[in-house]
């Protein structure tokens, strides 16, 4: 059946035929897939941002992306009839260019060779006796060959990874050759085998785990692969060997040798250096699996300390990584809003089911904080994302509510990205808090800006309506932009107020208002302004620009000067697109911006009426573009 998951709960595991629905199992499992049929939530639709990638009538899963300096690939398992598997040629675009399909077994691993890429998979034509086979993909998406024998070994549990070291791909996987009925604790082994970028296997296949182990991961970095993987006698160290590309296993390392539970899949990458190791631990309390990372050097040395990548009550596991150059990006599917851990959106439950991210330099110091990559309603997993043309492909199992079949979508993520809400979740659960008012702001599916949901926010008292966001982390250079419907709003015309701020970006510790976008009205005539506070505390701002009542789009850049002296702070604001002004000489090194308000702020006696807001998205380096 090759769709498998290990449960959110520290002592089970779920099992998901194909023609069943969900079973307890107290046996090991590794593919996340399963959980996308059983979801349901209230109704929503996916940003315009997103675009399918796999959209059969079938239940569609998702597994690997890599990246040939061109295109990316996209590997998938239809699950039925057949479990049909393959992978989908992906441009920078978001185009879908070419198709190619294998038959039955798990979604895909891959690797982009020297001029092809490498689809991996455990093959479970006659399960439970399981083999893997691997398949040659061109540029162009076409299938070189036909599907060839990775192992003679017919007792897989599952294809773990693949990498390319210049000359060859490494494959490797959980093997059960050692399995007894019962299956025992222990009784399990990751094993590797070459293949020729020529896809022929190369020499024997080989055991790289010690004693016994499960779900490895492997990245290459000259002139070593690294392989990790979780041990299989009590489920709880990360252990991990290098292995030369003739073969030769070097002593096998303890990763994290933490008495938590890890034994979730886990994940490898390179900077071209070092490698970042992800990892679960069960850290307890009610089904709450935290992120880690560990660094390792090509010599086998831990650098660093242990690094929290997601530590929110609930579940954060199944993680993903990329590397751009100077970021890793590292996903996974967070359960933190599935209060009861069932995987499904129960009613009040919100962004139950979603993927998020966080970056890490490779010096393994956090950017910014953890983010939502896909706030929208039911059911986000998986995640597997490759960087290439400047940007991340992002790809999971989308299940949106009351849909027959899951299937699989895509969206860009730009490197300097920090968050991003179009209130498609038909919540506010993507943003770190609110002020409501008594519901006088709230999500609003009545004739949205985009979509099916946006912001709407009715004024009749002087409190500020606002979504806060708290995922900018000390930024120097910090962008948002978001849609803005002024038409039935008046800021209180009648006693001399003209002024309603409907974004603004403070430091903390102490609170400090950093820059401010404002809505004016006057004499009915609607316009924008942008505002900066100096070290001084004095404010500097745009001109305000006229602007209709009806939607736009609204910018605002702002960056900070590099010294308390030089003065070489800068202020942007953009309207549907054009720049309308720039501010520069700004002497506003003081402060840096650590969260963000959207909404109606500063508000006078006398202002009544409703604004709407929507597709709000943040950045930091440079500028956003229309």
């Amino acid at each position: 059946d090759g769709a498998r998951l290990t449960a959110a709960a520290g002592t089970g595991t779920i099992l998901l035929p194909p023609s069943q629905g969900w079973s307890m199992m107290k046996a090991a499992a590794r593919r996340l897939f399963g959980m996308a049929v059983v979801i349901a939530a209230v109704s929503a639709a996916a940003s315009a941002a997103e675009f399918p990638i796999v959209n059969t009538t079938e239940d569609d899963d998702v597994q690997g992306i890599a990246f040939d300096g061109t295109n990316f690939l996209v590997s998938f398992q239809k699950r039925s009839p057949g479990a049909l598997v393959g992978a989908k040629l992906v441009s920078p675009a978001g185009a879908v260019l070419a198709t190619v399909t294998a038959p039955i077994g798990d979604p895909p691993d891959l690797a982009f060779g020297a001029t092809n890429y490498l689809l991996a998979w455990a093959e479970f034509s006659n399960y439970p006796n399981s083999t893997a086979r691997g398949l040659l993909v061109n540029l162009s998406g076409a299938a070189v060959g036909s599907p060839f024998l990775v192992s003679q070994s017919n007792k897989l549990d599952g294809v773990d990874g693949v990498a390319f070291d210049g000359t060859n791909y490494l494959v490797v996987w959980t093997d059960q050759r050692r399995v007894v009925d019962p299956p025992q604790p222990g009784d399990r082994d990751v094993y590797g085998r070459f293949i020729s970028a020529a896809g022929v296997p190369v020499g024997n296949e080989f055991k790289i785990s010690g004693a016994a182990g499960k779900r490895a991961s492997v990245a290459f970095a000259a002139p070593n692969y690294l392989v990790a993987w979780n041990e299989d006698v009590a489920d709880q160290q990360v252990y991990a060997a290098f292995v030369t590309p003739a073969g030769v296993v070097g002593t096998e390392f303890t990763v994290n040798g933490s008495a938590a539970s890890s034994e979730n899949p886990l994940r490898v990458a390179t900077d071209g250096t070092n490698f970042l190791v992800a990892f679960p631990d069960f850290v307890g309390g009610a089904n709450d699996w935290d992120l880690f990372a560990q660094r390792v050097s090509p010599a086998g040395a831990l650098l660093g300390g242990v690094i929290p990548l997601a530590t929110a009550p609930g579940a954060q596991f199944f993680p993903f990584i990329a590397f751009d150059g100077a970021n890793y990006l590292v996903t996974w599917t967070d359960l933190s809003g599935d209060t009861n851990a069932d995987f499904v959106c129960d009613t009040g439950e919100g962004l139950c089911v979603d993927l998020h991210g966080q970056f890490v330099r490779a010096d393994g110091t956090l950017v910014g904080e953890n983010t939502w990559l896909t706030p929208d309603a039911g059911f986000q997993a998986k995640g597997p994302i490759a960087f290439g043309a400047g940007k991340y492909l992002l790809a999971w199992v989308d299940r949106p509510p009351a849909a027959a079949s899951g299937d699989v979508t895509g969206t860009f993520i730009p490197v300097d990205f920090i968050s991003k809400d179009a209130f498609e979740s038909g919540t506010a659960g993507a943003w770190s808090a609110v002020a409501m008012d008594g519901g006088d702001l709230g999500i609003n599916a009545s004739a949205p800006l985009e979509g099916l949901y946006d912001l709407k926010g009715v004024v009749n008292d002087t409190n500020s309506l606002y979504v806060e966001d708290h995922t900018p982390l000390n930024e120097d250079h910090y962008r948002a932009r978001f849609r803005l419907n002024p038409s039935a709003f008046d800021p209180g015309e009648a006693q001399n107020h003209f002024r309603t701020r409907v974004l603004v970006g403070f430091e903390e510790a102490p609170t400090r208002r950093l820059l401010a976008v404002v809505l004016k009205r006057q004499g009915g005539q609607y316009s924008l302004m942008a505002r900066s506070r100096e070290d001084s505390n004095a404010q500097v701002s745009t001109a305000f620009h006229d602007v209709s009542g009806a939607p736009h789009t609204v910018e605002v850049e702002w960056k900070r000067a590099t010294s308390p002296s030089s003065g070489d702070g800068e202020l942007r604001l953009w309207i549907d697109g054009t720049l309308q002004q720039t501010l520069t000489g700004l002497q506003n090194n003081r402060s840096s911006v650590d969260f963000a308000r959207l909404g109606a702020l500063s508000v006078k006696d006398a202002a009544s009426g409703t604004l709407w807001w929507d597709d709000f998205e943040s950045r930091r380096a440079s500028y956003i573009g229309p």
